[in-house]
C-alpha cells in the first residue's frame, strides 16, 4: 500500500485563516469580558430565575414567558456563586465554534472554491457576531445550535438533528417552526422512514412544555398572552409608537437588510450576487433553515410581537457571511475570466475579502466594540459599589430583603440568602424576627419604598435611587421570637 501523500501546506492555510479570525474574534470577547459586566438587563433577569430555579424548580411560571433551557444551563453558576459567568463563557465557546461548524458545513457541498472558508472568516468577525459572543444571552448558542442541526442533516443523521432541535426549541420560540422545516426536506429528500422518528424529540419537547403551563396556570398558551400584556407596557414606556425608531419605520426589511447593513456596510451588496449560489450549492437544510428563521423574525416584529431587538439576527449571520462569501466568489471568477486568467479566481475573492474584512473592522466592528465597553464600563455602577457595602455588612448568616433584581446577581449570595418581597410591605416586626434569629438584617430598595422602616436601622448607604439599610439583633432577645423556626 501506498503511504498516503502528505497535505502541503498551503492547503492548510485556508483552514487557519478561519482559525486566525475566530481567535482575533475571542480574543476581542475576552477583552468585553474584561472591562465590565454585562450590559444587557434581560440577562439578569435570566439570572434571577436560574437562582429562583434553585429553590422553586417545580414552579414552571418563575420562567416567565421565556423557554427553559437558559435557566437550567444558569442555575450550576447560581449554586456555586459564578452568575453569568457560565452563561457568558458558553456564549465565548459558541460563537468560537459556529465559524469552524459553517466553514465545514459549506464544504460538504463546495470543496472547489474559497466560498466556504470566506463565509467562515467573515462570520467569525461579524460585529453582531463578536459582541453576542460575550454576553449572557442564549443567541449565540442558538446559533451554534441551529448550525449544528444543518450539519448533521447534511450528514444524514436524524437522531442527532433530532436531539438538537430539541434542545433550540427549549431554548428560543424561533426554533419552533425549524421540525417542519426538517420534515419538508425530509420528504423532499425521499429519506429512509428509519429515521422519521427523530422527529417526535423536539415535537415532545414543545408538547411538554406547552402541556406543563397549562397544568400549572390552568390556562392554554398563558405565556403568549402573558407576552402580549407586557409588550403593551413595554410599548407605551419606550413610546415606540411616538418616536417611530428606524427598527419600526423598516420594519419589513429591518432583519432582512436594515441590519445586515448596519453590521457588514457595502461589502453586504456581494450578498445578492450570492443569492444563485444558494439556490444551486448550498445544504438544503442551511439555506432553509436561514430562511424560515428570517421570515419568523421578520413576520413577528411587522406583528409587533416583540421589541424588534438586534440580537435576534444572531443566528442568521451565518446565512448572511455565507451569502457574501459565495457574491466574492462569484465576482472573483467573472472578474478572472475577463482578464483570461480563470486561475487567479481565488487569488482575486482572497483579495475582496481582504477588503471587505478591513471595511468591517475599521468601521462596524470598531463602533460595536466602542459602544459595548463604554455600556459596560458605564451601567451597573450603582448595582456594583451597593453589592460591595452589602457584602462588607453582611455576615455568614444574614439575609437581605430586597426588590431589586440586577443586585441579586452582583451579591452572587446563595439564592436562600436573598429574600425577594416587595420592600414596601416588609415591618419593623419583620426585621426584628429576622434580625434576632441570623443577628442580623439588611435591607436594599428604592428610599420610598423603605420610609415604613424605623425602628432599630442603620443607613449603611443612601442615594437618589436606592438605600441600604441594616437591623442588628436586639441586646435583649425574647425567647419566644428565637423560638421560631429559621428559614433555611
Amino acid at each position: 500500500m501506498t503511504p498516503a501523500t502528505p497535505r502541503p501546506p498551503l492547503r492548510r492555510l485556508p483552514w487557519i485563516a478561519v482559525l486566525l479570525a475566530t481567535a482575533v474574534a475571542t480574543l476581542l470577547r475576552a477583552r468585553l469580558l474584561a472591562v465590565g459586566p454585562d450590559v444587557d438587563s434581560d440577562a439578569y433577569a435570566h439570572a434571577v430565575i436560574a437562582r429562583r430555579l434553585l429553590l422553586e424548580w417545580r414552579d414552571i411560571t418563575i420562567h416567565w414567558v421565556w423557554l427553559p433551557l437558559w435557566h437550567l444551563v444558569g442555575a450550576p453558576g447560581a449554586a456555586t456563586g459564578h452568575d453569568l459567568t457560565l452563561q457568558r463563557l458558553l456564549s465565548v465557546a459558541a460563537s468560537a465554534a459556529a465559524p469552524l461548524v459553517l466553514t465545514a458545513l459549506l464544504r460538504e457541498r463546495d470543496r472547489e472554491t474559497y466560498a466556504p472558508f470566506l463565509a467562515g472568516v467573515l462570520c467569525a468577525l461579524w460585529p453582531l457576531h463578536v459582541v453576542m459572543g460575550a454576553t449572557a444571552q442564549p443567541e449565540s448558542t442558538f446559533e451554534l445550535i441551529a448550525l449544528l442541526a444543518c450539519f448533521t442533516w447534511q450528514r444524514k443523521q436524524p437522531v442527532a438533528t433530532g436531539a438538537l432541535l430539541g434542545l433550540a426549541a427549549l431554548l428560543r420560540y424561533e426554533a419552533w417552526v425549524l421540525p417542519g422545516v426538517f420534515f419538508v426536506l425530509w420528504c423532499c429528500e425521499g429519506r429512509p422512514r428509519r429515521g422519521a422518528w427523530a422527529w417526535i424529540i423536539p415535537g415532545l419537547a414543545i408538547s411538554a412544555w406547552v402541556l406543563l403551563h397549562r397544568a400549572s396556570t390552568g390556562e392554554w398558551f398563558w405565556f403568549l398572552r402573558e407576552n402580549r400584556r407586557y409588550l403593551a407596557r413595554a410599548w407605551a414606556e419606550l413610546r415606540l409608537a411616538e418616536r417611530r425608531p428606524p427598527s419600526l419605520r423598516y420594519a419589513p426589511v429591518w432583519y432582512l437588510a436594515a441590519i445586515p447593513w448596519l453590521s457588514a456596510g457595502p461589502p453586504l451588496l456581494f450578498a445578492l450576487a450570492g443569492l444563485p449560489w444558494a439556490l444551486r450549492r448550498a445544504p438544503r437544510a442551511f439555506v432553509a433553515v436561514g430562511a424560515a428563521l428570517l421570515a419568523f423574525v421578520t413576520a413577528v416584529w411587522v406583528a409587533r410581537t416583540n421589541l424588534g431587538l438586534t440580537r435576534h439576527f444572531t443566528v442568521l449571520v451565518p446565512l448572511y457571511a455565507a451569502l457574501m462569501a459565495a457574491g466574492m466568489t462569484a465576482a472573483a471568477r467573472a472578474l478572472a475570466a475577463r482578464l483570461g486568467r480563470p486561475h487567479l479566481a481565488r487569488a482575486i475573492a482572497v483579495g475582496l475579502l481582504v477588503a471587505a474584512v478591513q471595511s468591517i473592522v475599521r468601521k462596524p466592528l470598531e463602533r460595536q466594540l466602542r459602544w459595548a465597553e463604554r455600556d459596560s464600563r458605564r451601567l451597573y455602577g450603582q448595582e456594583r459599589a451597593v453589592a460591595a457595602v452589602v457584602r462588607a455588612n453582611l455576615g455568614d448568616r444574614a439575609r437581605v430583603f430586597s426588590d431589586v433584581k440586577s443586585l441579586e446577581v452582583f451579591l452572587a449570595l446563595p439564592p436562600w440568602r436573598f429574600v425577594r418581597w416587595r420592600v414596601s410591605d416588609v415591618s419593623d416586626f419583620t426585621l426584628l424576627v429576622e434580625a434576632s434569629q441570623r443577628g442580623r438584617v439588611l435591607v436594599v430598595t428604592a428610599p420610598a419604598r423603605a420610609a415604613q422602616l424605623r425602628d432599630g436601622v442603620t443607613v449603611l448607604y443612601r442615594d437618589a435611587t436606592l438605600v441600604v439599610l441594616r437591623r442588628d439583633a436586639p441586646a435583649v432577645v425574647e425567647p419566644w421570637i428565637v423560638r421560631m423556626p429559621p428559614a433555611r
